[in-house]
């Protein structure tokens, strides 16, 4: 359980979802949305949950990343490990547990909808 005696905001993954998608729908067209998150394999995400006891862990990966970002625009090179967005070299391999790093745009027709809603 998280320590009570600090201010953590930890959601399950369909709740964040759903205030991800609140927060990024009020932004204005053109806004840019910088997210990472931690995943990797089925018994890594057991492994850092048993293990890691500071609040709840969440083992997100590239899809989960791709539903938070849903609605924008990503920015080349979209949805990749954090250590290869924008490296100057590329490091091929494939880590047990890896950051996915993303950069969305909010699109204009986006901020469209939204204001007729």
């Amino acid at each position: 359980m998280p320590d009570p005696g600090h201010d953590h905001a930890l959601f399950p993954p369909d709740h964040a979802e759903k205030i991800t998608a609140e927060l990024t729908g009020g932004l204005p067209a053109g806004s840019h949305v910088i997210m990472s998150v931690v995943g990797g394999d089925a018994e890594l995400g057991q492994d850092m949950a048993r293990t890691y006891t500071a609040a709840p862990v969440y083992n997100h990966g590239q899809g989960g990343l791709a539903r938070f970002m849903t609605g924008l625009d990503l920015i080349d090179p979209g949805i990749v490990p954090a250590r290869h967005w924008r490296a100057p070299v590329f490091v091929p391999g494939q880590r047990r547990a890896q950051a996915w790093a993303a950069v969305g745009r909010k699109p204009a027709a986006a901020a469209a909808d939204a204001e007729r809603s």
